[in-house]
């Protein structure tokens, strides 16, 4: 395992060289791309948003091929997590977080996206099942 630090930035585990490379590659993206986020909210009152910052194809590209990745003992954690990271777009809970992904779906450009998308779903619709039953907002 090694630590792989950018200037200014503080150093990842990682396992091997490529994975050092490849975080230190998406976390300055992610960096990058911070001072144009577009909170859900804006996105939900202007649609013409989506297509403003960072690409949404590229961001639902980047979100498949991490999720695959990156290991968490929940499952949902890593939609939650990853996907308004490489999007761009925060969200406050889980409906948001639903809409998000649906407003997704459509810029899947590959199978891999489209599969992650869907999966995506189900894995909100289930929470949103969970919360409901248990009365609370289980993104928090």
């Amino acid at each position: 395992m090694s630590l792989a630090g950018d200037a200014g930035m503080p150093a990842v585990a990682s396992h091997t060289e490529r994975e050092a490379e490849e975080f230190g590659r998406r976390r300055a993206k992610v960096v990058e791309n911070m001072r144009d986020a577009v909170p859900m909210w804006m996105r939900c009152l202007c649609e013409e948003l989506t297509a403003a910052g960072p690409s949404m194809e590229e961001g639902v590209g980047e979100y498949a091929v991490a999720r695959t990745e990156v290991e968490c003992q929940v499952e949902m954690d890593r939609v939650r997590a990853l996907l308004p990271m490489f999007l761009n777009t925060p969200v406050q809970d889980t409906e948001e977080l639903l809409r998000l992904v649906e407003l997704a779906i459509p810029f899947c450009a590959d199978g891999a996206a489209a599969e992650a998308m869907v999966q995506a779903k189900s894995l909100v619709l289930g929470v949103m099942l969970d919360t409901r039953r248990t009365d609370g907002d289980l993104l928090t």
